[in-house]
């Protein structure tokens, strides 16, 4: 609803506070070797604000954890409510679905995480490989509906760029923003790095750099793909090439992934 220039200005805007943030953390990083992001604000903020900003930070990151969670179980429930031959939900209804399944998913990958460390990184790599196929086969089958009049029909809101206002833009960023998140996750890692100060800015910017990237080729494929008013919110996933088994199966093991990175 709020038009692809003014989502695609979000996710420039984002990408570019997120870049800043990268070099900032990057340049404070090199202060000394961090095993985590707790032992970084503590050491440049001291002890008070350094463990009040930890808190917020890993209150946010568990946070995120919960919409990634809930976010592969929508994914599950995209493909049933597809197939004609079954039922649309698990349980009674996707609300139950996100709550249930999604709790009871949480706390496994938390006792797997707890437990066993060394999975997330076999997991991330897994993940990695899962994303990127999922991108490349979603992004082939918006081609296959591309259209020049579907993007310019969506390129400006529908009720015109007057009717943007700051509750429209808060919602853009709050559904944006998080997808940059887990800025300190490669400080988490800094310890186990033979060249920290090398690895550290290059995650950090690449992961910010792929993620803008990645979003901006997403939006416009989805607003090329059909007219204003008949977008949805499921068929960039239900259109992947060459099976919506590819779009939906990757979407839920994205998040599982993301899901265990926050944890």
């Amino acid at each position: 609803s709020s038009g692809l220039l003014v989502t695609l200005a979000v996710i420039a805007t984002c990408t570019a506070v997120q870049v800043l943030n990268s070099l900032a953390c990057s340049a404070v990083a090199t202060n000394g070797l961090h095993s985590g992001a707790y032992q970084l604000l503590v050491a440049n903020l001291g002890t008070t604000w350094g463990t009040a900003t930890s808190l917020l930070y890993y209150l946010g990151m568990s946070a995120l954890a919960t919409v990634e969670i809930c976010g592969a179980v929508e994914a599950v429930d995209a493909g049933l409510e597809a197939e004609a031959w079954g039922p649309d939900v698990v349980t009674e209804s996707q609300y139950y679905d996100e709550g249930l399944l999604g709790s009871a998913a949480l706390v496994l990958l938390a006792l797997l995480r707890g437990f066993n460390s060394h999975a997330v990184h076999v997991i991330g790599v897994v993940v990695i490989v899962v994303l990127l196929l999922t991108l490349a086969s979603t992004l082939a089958g918006a081609l296959r509906t591309f259209s020049l009049s579907s993007l310019q029909s969506n390129l400006l809101p529908p009720r015109g760029e007057d009717a943007m206002g700051y509750t429209e833009l808060s919602y853009l960023f709050t559904f944006i923003y998080p997808c940059f998140a887990g800025l300190f996750q490669s400080v988490n890692k800094a310890a186990e790095l033979r060249t920290p100060y090398v690895s550290v800015p290059r995650a950090m910017l690449g992961a910010v750099l792929f993620t803008g990237i990645g979003l901006s080729l997403i939006v416009v494929a989805i607003a090329a793909s059909a007219p204003r008013g008949e977008l949805s919110e499921t068929d960039f996933l239900l259109h992947a090439f060459p099976s919506k088994y590819v779009g939906l199966g990757g979407t839920v093991v994205v998040g599982i992934g993301s899901c265990v990175s926050f944890l």
